[in-house]
C-alpha cells in the first residue's frame, strides 16, 4: 500500500493531495435512492470514489472499496487510487480524468473562465523570483488527511509515528495482546484479535539451526525434520494422497467464476466434503466480500501482502505492516478469524531471510510457502525450521536460525515441456491441447502419489486461466481423474499441516475433526461482480 495520506501531486499549475482522490463526496449524498438502469451489473456511485452499486434483478446493492482503494469503471474492481481512475473535483467526483489537463470546475463558478477551463492556482514563483497571487480553496483538508494517514500509518509507519498521528486526530485503537500468547508482551494488535496460542514448545529462544535432524529430539506436532518420510510412519496404503490448490494475489469478479468452477460442490473429497484450497490474497483489487463467501465455504485465507512488492531487505517491523497488515484487512473487512491466517506467501517469492522468519514466528504463523525446491527422489514433506534446510535454497537471503514450530510447505517444482521446472505451473511451459496438459498435470501428482504420498503443492495466479479455456478445463479433468483414485484429498495447506501434525491414518479420515466440512456462514456461491 501506498503511502497515499502524505502524498502530494503537482499537476499542471494545480496541486491535489492523493488523500482526496480516495476520499468521498460529503455523506449527506448517499442517502439518495441509486436507481439500477439495468436488472444486473455494477456500476460506480454517482456521490464517491471509493463506493459502486451492484444491481441484482433490478434492486441495487452498495458496496464500498477496501483499505483506500477506489472503484475503477473500466475494470469493474477496485484499484490503486489514481486522480485518472477516480478524483474529487468541487465535491463530486471525476472519472477518467486525464493528468494532461487541468480539473475542470463547474462552468460559472468562481475559478472558470465561463468555458468550464479551470483558472485555479497555487501560490508560484517565476524565473526572475516574483511570486504572483493564487486562488485557492479555503477548505482545509487536515482532517481527511489525517485519518486517512492513521489508517495508513498502522501498517506502513513506525510505532512512533503511528502514535504521533493518534495523538493529533484521537484516542488510540490498539490493545495490548496477552501475555499468554506468542510475541513479545508489548506486541499489539487491535481490539478484540488475537492469534491462536501456540504450544510452550514453540517459545523456546530462536537460535542457530541444529546441525543436522535429529529425530529423538524433533518430535510431532510440533517439529518435523525427516522431509522424505511419511509422518507418523505409516505406510502409502495408509497415506491419503494430499493435494494443496493455492492462487496466489487477488479475487474478484474477474476470476471467482473459474474458482466456483474448480471447487464446485458436487467435487467432494474421499470423506464427503467439498475440496478446498488456499488463497494468498494481496490487497490489490481484491473483493473482499468474495473473500467473506469463499472463507465461509471453507477455503483458507492466507497472506500474500497488502502492496505485493519486493520485501527482501524489509526490516521485522516492515514485514509485519506487509503481512499482518493484510491479514488485518481480511479479518475488517471479510470477516476473517485472526487465528485462521495462519500462513504466508512473499510476494515474488522473495523471502526476506531471518528477519521474515523471526517475525512469523513472533506474531504466531503456522507456516510459510516461499521456498522453492528442485525435484528430489522422493519428493519432500513440509517440515519445520527446526533444523536447517532440507533441499537448496536458491534465493538469497535464505533463513540461517531456526524457528521451532514455524513450518515451511516447500515449493517443488513443477515439471513442464522440456523437462524445465518451475515453482508455480503457470510460470512452465504448457502443452496446446488440453487432454495433454491435463497428463502433464497427472505426470507431476504421480512422482508424489507413487513414492512417499508427500503433499503435491499446485500453486498459480488465476491469470493463467484467464488466458486459455483449455487450461481450466484440463485442471478439472486432472481434479475428477485424481479423485477417482478413492485416497486422494484436496485441502488447504494448513489443513495438510494439521494432518501431518496428528497423522491419520485413510480409513480414520471421516473422524478427522480438521478435515471436516465447514459450516457456512453463507449457503450460496460465491457470485461474480461483473
Amino acid at each position: 500500500m501506498h503511502n497515499f495520506g502524505a502524498s502530494i501531486l503537482c499537476i499542471g499549475s494545480g496541486i491535489l493531495l492523493l488523500s482526496d482522490i480516495a476520499s468521498a463526496a460529503p455523506r449527506r449524498e448517499r442517502h439518495k435512492k441509486f436507481v439500477c438502469t439495468q436488472e444486473t451489473g455494477t456500476f460506480p456511485d454517482p456521490y464517491t470514489c471509493e463506493s459502486y452499486w451492484l444491481c441484482s434483478y433490478g434492486a441495487p446493492i452498495a458496496r464500498s472499496c477496501n483499505f483506500g482503494l477506489v472503484f475503477d469503471n473500466t475494470t469493474l474492481n477496485c484499484g490503486w487510487a489514481k486522480p485518472e481512475i477516480c478524483t474529487i473535483i468541487d465535491g463530486k467526483p471525476v472519472r477518467g480524468w486525464s493528468p494532461d489537463l487541468e480539473p475542470p470546475p463547474p462552468a460559472g463558478s468562481p475559478t472558470s473562465n465561463g468555458n468550464g477551463v479551470a483558472e485555479s492556482k497555487v501560490m508560484s514563483v517565476d524565473g526572475a523570483g516574483n511570486s504572483s497571487n493564487a486562488i485557492s480553496s479555503n477548505r482545509t483538508r487536515a482532517e481527511k488527511l489525517a485519518a486517512y494517514e492513521q489508517i495508513i500509518a498502522k501498517w506502513r509507519y513506525s510505532g512512533k509515528r503511528l502514535k504521533q498521528i493518534q495523538s493529533q486526530s484521537g484516542p488510540t485503537t490498539t490493545t495490548t495482546r496477552a501475555p499468554s500468547l506468542t510475541g513479545p508482551p508489548n506486541f499489539d494488535l487491535p481490539d478484540g484479535v488475537t492469534k491462536a496460542p501456540r504450544n510452550l514448545y514453540t517459545l523456546k529462544p530462536v537460535g542457530e539451526a541444529a546441525i543436522a535432524c535429529d529425530k529423538r529430539r524433533c518430535r510431532l506436532p510440533d517439529c518435523y525434520c525427516d522431509a522424505q518420510s511419511i509422518p507418523g510412519g505409516l505406510s502409502t496404503d495408509k497415506t491419503p494422497q494430499i493435494v494443496m490448490v493455492t492462487f496466489d494475489d487477488a479475487v474478484n469478479g474477474g476470476n471467482i467464476d473459474m474458482i466456483n468452477h474448480l471447487f464446485r460442490e458436487n467435487r467432494t473429497n474421499p470423506n464427503g466434503c467439498p475440496i478446498t484450497g488456499t488463497f494468498f490474497l494481496a490487497n490489490g483489487w481484491t473483493d473482499y466480500n468474495i473473500v467473506r463467501e469463499l472463507y465461509g465455504r471453507g477455503h483458507e485465507i492466507a497472506s500474500h501482502s497488502l502492496s505485493h512488492q519486493d520485501f527482501t531487505h524489509y526490516n521485522k517491523k516492515q514485514w509485519r505492516a506487509e503481512i499482518v497488515g493484510e491479514a488485518q484487512v481480511a479479518h475488517e473487512y471479510a470477516g476473517v478469524n485472526m487465528s485462521d491466517i495462519v500462513g504466508m506467501r512473499a510476494p515474488f517469492l522473495a523471502v526476506g531471510g531471518d528477519t521474515m522468519y523471526k517475525m512469523l514466528w513472533d506474531n504466531g504463523f503456522l507456516y510459510d510457502s516461499s521456498i522453492p525446491s528442485g525435484q528430489t527422489n522422493p519428493p519432500l514433506w513440509p517440515y519445520t525450521f527446526d533444523s536447517p534446510l532440507p533441499h537448496a535454497c536458491f534465493q538469497e537471503p535464505c533463513p540461517k536460525s531456526y524457528f521451532p514450530g514455524l513450518w515451511e510447505v516447500p515449493m517443488t517444482y513443477f515439471v513442464g515441456l522440456g523437462d524445465l521446472g518451475c515453482s508455480m505451473y503457470d510460470a512452465c511451459t504448457h502443452p496446446s491441447d488440453e487432454d495433454d496438459i491435463a497428463d502433464l498435470f497427472y505426470q507431476n501428482f504421480m512422482k508424489h502419489y507413487s513414492t512417499n504420498r508427500s503433499p503435491f503443492l499446485l500453486s498459480a495466479h488465476s491469470a493463467w486461466y484467464q488466458n486459455s479455456q483449455a487450461h481450466e478445463n484440463a485442471m478439472e479433468t486432472f481434479m475428477d481423474r485424481a479423485l477417482k483414485l478413492g485416497d486422494v484429498y484436496f485441502v488447504a495447506a494448513k489443513q495438510a499441516i494439521y494432518w501431518m501434525q496428528t497423522p491419520t491414518p485413510l480409513a480414520d479420515l471421516k473422524d478427522f475433526k480438521p478435515w471436516q466440512c465447514a459450516h457456512p456462514v453463507v449457503k450460496k456461491p460465491a457470485a461474480s461482480t461483473r
